[in-house]
């Protein structure tokens, strides 16, 4: 669980949720709250910035450029960005915790793959487990940002390694290298670019990544975890297909261990949050 004091969900309801990032109170977006109430409308008056439906921040006092929040040892430098993100998904936590068990079982030291990497969160979590990591994400601002969270984070400087390229690409170029891989995580979005303007389409592409990265699995890989934000169950189903069709153990795979679901966040008044699909495996 997070710390109260690095994050908090404070409240959600009407399209929106109130978070507290470190003493930053901020109110954003958020379409699973569409349709709720929130519990308290006098908290929503103390947010220090608010991203609206306009695209833009309003901010009601000075705010910092930049500050951190922290979970288990990692550091996450935050910023208003200009689309509405703050280069942190708190609802990761729980699977970052799975990456760190999973790495904890390894006789030997993992390597991991992570595809649409962002900001890092999980690049951090399995490489202070004691994984060697390869992050992969198609924009360079964004492994910037997340080299800073490395950084942060004192993170040795041979535990990760930091990769500007198409997810797709890199996949594909990974399996005729006959490159492999213990632990691969994917956090593909629905829609988006890639590093030469590629058209990502979740619906489209994802089936066939997922059977792709499947195949890059070693012979006796710790798991696979696949989360996102589409509202259908779908993503979860392509896994197991995936790793049935082209895993390791092809149709006599027996996974010892699947969960899928959807992720949440509790606020401070117990309520819980839809954030968005999992689906994690392990071997």
């Amino acid at each position: 669980m997070w710390n109260p004091d690095e994050y908090e969900l404070i409240d959600f309801g009407n399209g929106r949720k109130l978070e507290r990032f470190s003493t930053i109170l901020l109110s954003r977006l958020s379409p699973a709250s569409i349709g709720l109430r929130p519990q308290n409308l006098s908290l929503w008056e103390e947010a220090m910035a608010d991203f609206g439906s306009s695209g833009q921040w309003r901010t009601e006092s000075e705010l910092p450029s930049e500050w951190s929040v922290g979970y288990q040892g990692i550091r996450f430098q935050i910023k208003l960005s200009s689309s509405g993100n703050l280069g942190l998904f708190p609802e990761q936590y729980q699977h970052w915790n799975w990456l760190a068990e999973r790495i904890s079982n390894a006789i030997e030291t993992p390597r991991c793959l992570n595809l649409f990497a962002y900001t890092g969160g999980s690049s951090m979590m399995m490489a202070k487990a004691g994984g060697h990591v390869t992050h992969i994400d198609s924009s360079t601002p964004a492994v910037k940002w997340a080299r800073q969270n490395a950084l942060a984070s004192t993170l040795g400087s041979g535990s990760i390694r930091w990769i500007v390229e198409d997810a797709s690409k890199f996949v594909e170029r990974e399996r005729k290298r006959g490159n492999r891989y213990d632990l691969i995580v994917l956090d593909p979005p629905t829609y988006g670019h890639g590093a030469s303007g590629e058209s990502w389409k979740l619906h489209r592409d994802l089936p066939r990544l997922l059977e792709n990265a499947s195949s890059l699995l070693t012979d006796k890989p710790l798991g696979m975890l696949l989360t996102g934000h589409s509202e259908d169950a779908e993503p979860a189903e392509w896994l197991y297909e995936a790793i049935r069709k082209s895993g390791p153990l092809g149709n006599s795979v027996r996974f010892p261990q699947v969960e899928s679901g959807r992720s949440t966040l509790l606020s401070r008044h117990q309520k819980k949050l839809d954030c968005g699909y999992f689906a994690r495996i392990a071997f």
